[in-house]
């Protein structure tokens, strides 16, 4: 999770706190992120999954961790660190708790893991003085769901996690290089219609519509090429058949995870995210940067880093049909698609610079530790360079 903090952290430093990174395990690229970003690193092993019994030791693990470090502000990121980071820090009463949702994890969920995650949600909830969302959906859901009190959820800036980094995302000679590669890599001309995917494969990222959604599409023009780039994560025999049949539709080349992804957006035509739940949607703002528009559903986060027919198009969960059918529209209008791309990357310089969203953050940092009377006058905006 901190790798989507590059940044900010730093930013945060210059600008008088003093950041310690709390991570599961200690891999290479977290202690990069905590080298680059000057920032501590304690290692508190947690599972992903819910482990009564490992839950137990890693709270107490990181209330002794946090007991020695006394914090006075703690900010959870996912699920599990939102429930026992919140809980250790209630604790020791550090005197600001904080946790960010980015994304509803339950949402997709049904039977008793639903009312495990949903409980799980509100004792993280109950546990922070503030909860910041990533995006205005998120907010209103987290609220819908009763999972805390309305006055507790707040929007940081204009949504998003990060921001997008419009230098790295950008049409420049380096990118379109990387795009022409791209193509040159998949065997297709500088001109076929090209659909990429990108995230990881299972169920909730919408790995099953994807699969129907392009039979409708590849059905109409053959000559298309599915790009699936991410982490193959199928568990469920239903997964598992749905990514087997993809690997066996035309035009379609699964790829595997990927860096560098400026020059793979830049390459496509048409971004398809069929997710059932997003935080903001990274991966849509940053096709977006790179003038492509995106094709997905109107869920939760995917409504908020979409501007429906204006920087892309969103349809009804569930809706195949309406998937292919605007996917086509675009892939046979060059004019609404170049049109479409121009707007979304203007609506990211416009709002989602890294330096608005950090400061957001740090704002809201500082005037809630103002809030509870702590002394605030070494905090100053720093903007970065």
């Amino acid at each position: 999770m901190a790798g989507f903090l590059r940044g900010q952290i730093s930013a945060l430093r210059a600008s008088g706190f003093v950041p310690t990174i709390f991570s599961p395990e200690a891999t290479a690229q977290i202690k990069q992120i905590a080298h680059e970003e000057g920032a501590a690193l304690v290692i508190v092993k947690m599972r992903r999954s819910i482990s009564p019994w490992h839950d137990l030791v890693s709270t107490l693990q990181l209330t002794h961790q946090l007991w020695r470090l006394k914090p006075e502000v703690v900010v959870t990121i996912g699920p599990k660190a939102g429930l026992l980071g919140g809980v250790a820090s209630c604790i020791i009463g550090v005197p600001c708790r904080i946790q960010t949702k980015w994304g509803i994890r339950l949402e997709t969920t049904t039977g008793l893991l639903r009312r495990v995650l949903t409980v799980a949600d509100k004792i993280a909830g109950a546990c922070a003085h503030l909860i910041l969302c990533d995006s205005l959906s998120g907010k209103q859901r987290t609220a819908e769901l009763g999972l805390a009190p309305a006055h507790k959820i707040r929007v940081v800036a204009n949504g998003s996690a990060n921001g997008i980094n419009t230098k790295r995302f950008a049409i420049n000679p380096a990118n379109q290089a990387a795009a022409s590669a791209f193509r040159a890599e998949l065997g297709i001309s500088s001109t076929a219609p090209l659909v990429g995917f990108v995230g990881r494969l299972n169920l909730d990222k919408g790995l099953i519509e994807l699969r129907e959604a392009w039979a409708l599409i590849v059905a109409q023009r053959p000559d298309a090429t599915l790009a699936i780039i991410g982490e193959d994560e199928c568990k469920s025999t239903e997964e598992k058949l749905a990514l087997a049949q993809l690997k066996q539709s035309l035009g379609v080349k699964i790829l595997g995870p990927r860096t560098g992804v400026e020059g793979l957006f830049m390459a496509m035509d048409v971004f398809l995210m069929p997710s059932h739940r997003e935080g903001f949607g990274v991966v849509v703002l940053e096709a977006a940067a790179m003038e492509v528009p995106t094709v997905g559903f109107n869920v939760t986060g995917m409504k908020d880093s979409v501007l429906n027919h204006t920087t892309g198009v969103l349809v009804e969960l569930g809706d195949v049909k309406g998937l292919a059918r605007a996917t086509l529209t675009y892939l046979g209008d060059v004019q609404l698609k170049k049109q479409h791309g121009q707007k979304g990357r203007q609506r990211v310089e416009a709002d989602f610079r890294p330096a608005t969203v950090w400061r957001g953050y740090f704002e809201t940092y500082r005037d809630l530790a103002e809030a509870r009377n702590l002394d605030t006058r070494r905090l100053k905006w720093n903007p970065p360079t």
